[in-house]
C-alpha cells in the first residue's frame, strides 16, 4: 500500500527507532519500542500514530500488538489501538478465563476517555503509556472515577511507562505529526 502520510519527519522517526538501543535501567524500553513501531506504522497508513501491545507480566512476552486503524483501511471510529488489542485478545482467549489481571497493556499515548473505559472494563493488571496527551488525557483522572467504575477496574495500576525520555518524545512526536496532518486533511492541508 502506498503510504498516505509520508515525509522526512516520519522517516527520521523510523531511523531513530531503528538506531535506539534499550536502556537496561528502563524496564519498559522493550515494550515502548514495540508500541512505537506500531504507532509509526499507523501514521504511515494514514491513521493517528498510536500503538499498543499486551504483555504477559510474569514472562515479559509481548503477546499481541496493534495500532490505531480509525481511518485506514476504512473508517472505523472504534479501532483505537488499545481497544483493538484488548478486543482481539478477548475474542481469542475468552475474557472470562483469560487471566487479564496478569497482563500489562502499553500504549504510546495516554488513553482517551473511550480507551480508558475499555481498559478499566477489561481487567488488565496494569496499563502504561509513553507520553501524555495534553488534549484528552484521562489516566490522571483515574482517582476521580465514580465508585462503580473503581469496582469494575479493580486495583489495576495506571501510569507513565518507565521508558527512556527519547522514546516518550518519539511517541508524542509521531502522534502530534499524524494528528496535525489528519485533522488538517479536510481543511485543504496537503498530507505528506
Amino acid at each position: 500500500m502506498e503510504p498516505l502520510l509520508s515525509g522526512d519527519f516520519l522517516e527520521s522517526m523510523g531511523a531513530a527507532l531503528r538506531e535506539f538501543s534499550p536502556d537496561p535501567r528502563r524496564r519498559h524500553d522493550p515494550f515502548a519500542l514495540a508500541v512505537l513501531e506500531e504507532a509509526l506504522s499507523a501514521a504511515v497508513e494514514g491513521n493517528y500514530g498510536i500503538g499498543a501491545c499486551l504483555v504477559r507480566e510474569e514472562t515479559g512476552e509481548v503477546i499481541l500488538r496493534g495500532r490505531n486503524r480509525v481511518f485506514q483501511p476504512s473508517f472505523r471510529k472504534d479501532l483505537h489501538a488499545e481497544i483493538d488489542v484488548l478486543t482481539r485478545y478477548g475474542k481469542a482467549a475468552g475474557e472470562a478465563g483469560s487471566a487479564m489481571d496478569r497482563l500489562v497493556l502499553f500504549s504510546s499515548i495516554e488513553p482517551c476517555p473511550m480507551c480508558l473505559g475499555r481498559i478499566a472494563a477489561s481487567g488488565v493488571g496494569a496499563a502504561f503509556y509513553l507520553a501524555s496527551d495534553s488534549e484528552s488525557r484521562m489516566a490522571y483522572l483515574r482517582e476521580r472515577r465514580p465508585a462503580v467504575w473503581k469496582g469494575i477496574a479493580g486495583g489495576g495500576t495506571y501510569g507513565k511507562a518507565d521508558c527512556s525520555p527519547l522514546l516518550s518524545e518519539l511517541a508524542l512526536g509521531i502522534f502530534l505529526f499524524s494528528t496535525r496532518k489528519l485533522d488538517g486533511w479536510g481543511q485543504g492541508e496537503k498530507i505528506g
